[in-house]
């Protein structure tokens, strides 16, 4: 069946398009301007079929087990669009940043991805970079806000240093998905209001999230020995916290919200029907100190409420269905 699916596509997209299978060779492999790889068995290395494609535009690998790990830095120079989804790579070559009309890079669920090359910042007409379920990434390239084309960046990872602060957010309009990692590293609240997501109207996806301990991140902001100046720690831990996800209010047309591992004690007012009308989807997620929830029962839309992890949470009360509202939870499912 994948034989007849393989010769029907081969024949409609005659020379334009080339999909090949590992150990099928193929003469004009290096004119298409087009190119698909699928593969099946187990190949750590790049195969060297593909070394000769130097002008192809589109590049699109098929994997199911996943087994490319390393990509040579001296290919695909012309190329605009470069899919290695689901693929064990771990880095890309540094050589990356010279492939100055690349559109689109797809990473998608490339779990062993362990960091972008500096480069990336080079890649003046990336639109859309698919990091999606990169898992081991645990940092993201300096300076990307440099890359005033791009549209899809489904998360960006808060660092500490120089061009990896969440103000790299201010200038970038993304669309679809967000999700914001590492907010512990924002030391600054205003630098969450700079990131300006309210005027980022083409979100309709947005995570927000601590890292993966909230005691941790409390113990990381209390360490002196007096008890006065620790309780003094942890307040002020605190209160940027709660001013962070306070100025991190998110467009009116966001349809699904993520809070994770918030370390604050109060939610912000932005959560509320008014503010949130097309809100579907929610999900608060160990937020271990929060003990009363915001007013979800006024949200028009949602359909879906996961709650996970509020271990201090109290009591659920007439604030939590809306002191104001007629039919709480009109339309949840």
């Amino acid at each position: 069946m994948h034989d007849i699916i393989h010769d029907l596509a081969a024949y409609v997209m005659g020379d334009e398009f080339i999909v090949m299978k590992l150990g099928h060779a193929s003469n004009s492999l290096a004119q298409a301007p087009h190119s698909s790889l699928v593969g099946c068995s187990e190949l750590p290395l790049f195969p060297d079929t593909l070394c000769e494609v130097k002008n192809a535009r589109t590049l699109m690998m098929f994997f199911p087990k996943g087994d490319i790990r390393e990509v040579p830095p001296q290919m695909f120079s012309n190329s605009r669009y470069l899919d290695f989804s689901h693929t064990r790579l771990r880095t890309l070559p540094s050589s990356t940043g010279s492939l100055y009309n690349l559109q689109t890079l797809s990473l998608f669920e490339c779990y062993n991805l362990l960091e972008l090359p500096k480069s990336t910042r080079c890649l003046l007409s990336l639109r859309h970079l698919n990091i999606k379920g990169c898992e081991s990434l645990t940092h993201m390239p300096t300076r990307v806000g440099e890359l005033r084309n791009l549209q899809t960046l489904p998360m960006f990872i808060v660092g500490n240093g120089v061009g990896e602060s969440i103000k790299e957010l201010q200038c970038l309009n993304i669309r679809g998905e967000l999700d914001i990692k590492n907010l512990e590293n924002v030391n600054n609240a205003i630098d969450a209001l700079v990131t300006n997501l309210k005027e980022k109207q083409n979100i309709y996806s947005l995570g927000l999230s601590w890292g993966n301990n909230v005691e941790d991140l409390q113990e990381k902001h209390s360490r002196p020995l007096w008890p006065s100046r620790q309780q003094h720690h942890h307040a002020e831990f605190t209160r940027n916290s709660e001013d962070i996800l306070a100025y991190l209010n998110p467009n009116s047309n966001v349809k699904r919200l993520s809070i994770t591992r918030y370390p604050g004690i109060a939610f912000p007012n932005w959560i509320r029907g008014d503010a949130l009308p097309n809100l579907t989807t929610v999900k608060l997620i160990k937020c271990a100190r929060r003990k009363q929830l915001p007013s979800l029962g006024e949200l028009p839309c949602l359909k879906f409420l996961y709650l996970n992890g509020l271990h201090m949470t109290q009591k659920i009360g007439i604030e939590f269905y809306g002191k104001d509202t007629t039919v709480p939870f009109p339309t949840l499912k």
